[in-house]
């Protein structure tokens, strides 16, 4: 797999310093074809720390989404630096993404309840998140139908986010929401990514032709 992003910003390895650097991630020992083939696919991708909570569910179909999970991933180590959910363990990254995030919820995730992880074990106490929703109804004590986590897990990304991210504007925590998104089919695409306001702010991305050359 081959992830590009280009324009990351020049924040000289601080929170306000990487919008100059142009970023090429390379894992081809993971390489799948561009249209992959319609048997179920194995879970057992990407590298730990930048797998997307689809996978850590052990779903057997996904798409290029899990990229930009990755992706999000990876520029937030530059800007941080240092993992953004560095964990020790399948079960343990999806906590560290939960305790980031806020955890999914069923409305916010169509299809989550499908997922294989999620089905058989959840309720027990080896997944670490439970959602007090009946999967055919409304949540608990909510006429509405939306439960309590669905209800803050917008707000409650974005404000982690900016714990994290302290010199980050509010284009800069929408980009990373949008990447971080549990659902895959609402993460922002690549070309949508470059066009957030991030990559038109201060300091604006170095030209390509003008980055250092290392023979």
């Amino acid at each position: 797999r081959k992830v590009s992003v280009s324009s990351v910003s020049s924040m000289s390895m601080s929170s306000s310093t990487i919008k100059r650097k142009s970023m090429m991630m390379v894992d081809s020992s993971m390489a799948l074809p561009a249209a992959p083939p319609a048997e179920p696919l194995t879970p057992k991708v990407v590298s730990l720390w930048y797998r997307p909570p689809e996978l850590l569910l052990e779903t057997e179909s996904y798409t290029s989404a899990v990229d930009q999970w990755a992706a999000g991933c990876a520029i937030a180590e530059l800007l941080l630096g240092r993992p953004l959910f560095p964990g020790k363990g399948e079960m343990d990254q999806l906590a560290k993404i939960i305790k980031v995030m806020g955890p999914p919820s069923i409305q916010d995730w169509p299809g989550l309840e499908d997922l294989p992880l999620f089905r058989d074990k959840h309720g027990s106490c080896e997944l670490p998140f439970r959602i007090p929703v009946d999967v055919n109804g409304a949540g608990a004590g909510d006429p509405g139908g939306h439960s309590t986590s669905s209800r803050r897990h917008g707000q409650r990304n974005r404000g982690e986010l900016l714990d994290i991210f302290t010199d980050l504007s509010a284009a800069g925590i929408e980009l990373f929401a949008k990447l971080l998104e549990y659902d895959p089919s609402k993460r922002w695409c690549a070309e949508r990514s470059k066009e957030s306001e991030w990559f038109q702010e201060w300091p604006r991305p170095t030209e390509p032709a003008f980055m250092p050359k290392f023979e």
